[in-house]
């Protein structure tokens, strides 16, 4: 209801001078009953934790810093070399930038600006959004580029 219970209240009982009993008494309970359901505003401040729980798990140190950033590179190369191979990125970058979109240099380096363009393609082809850059996009590229 706009304006809130209070308002809600103060309508009802300016309405109680005028009408039934019974007929008020239905409109508390279908208020009563709506007010229960309706859910309450989502709050928009981020969700807060005790410094215990936010780092609970996580290392600290110059020591970990270096562990947690050999473990990303290992995965980032473990992706690179599941996806195309340096050629296949390279073809995948130049068909990207012909469709107008910005891989960044056609290197056959796999980098964010290749990435975010390919999840931009893939999306408004309709394909399933991954970022990767196989041989099945690809030889989708190269049938939409009509080689």
């Amino acid at each position: 209801m706009r304006g809130g219970a209070a308002a809600g209240e103060k309508y009802l009982s300016t309405l109680s001078g005028q009408v039934d009993a019974a007929t008020l008494a239905e409109g508390e309970r279908r208020y009563k009953e709506l007010a229960a359901t309706t859910p309450a505003k989502p709050s928009l401040e981020p969700e807060r934790r005790p410094p215990s729980e936010a780092n609970a798990g996580t290392q600290a140190g110059p020591a970990a810093r270096k562990q947690r950033q050999a473990t990303a590179a290992s995965e980032s190369g473990a992706q690179r070399q599941a996806s195309a191979g340096g050629g296949e990125l390279v073809q995948i970058q130049r068909l990207l930038t012909t469709f107008g979109y910005d891989p960044g240099p056609a290197d056959g380096q796999l980098r964010a600006k290749t990435t975010n363009a390919i999840r931009v393609f893939q999306r408004e082809a309709g394909l399933t959004v991954d970022g990767r850059a196989s041989s099945e996009l690809l030889d989708y590229m190269k049938k939409l580029a009509g080689q």
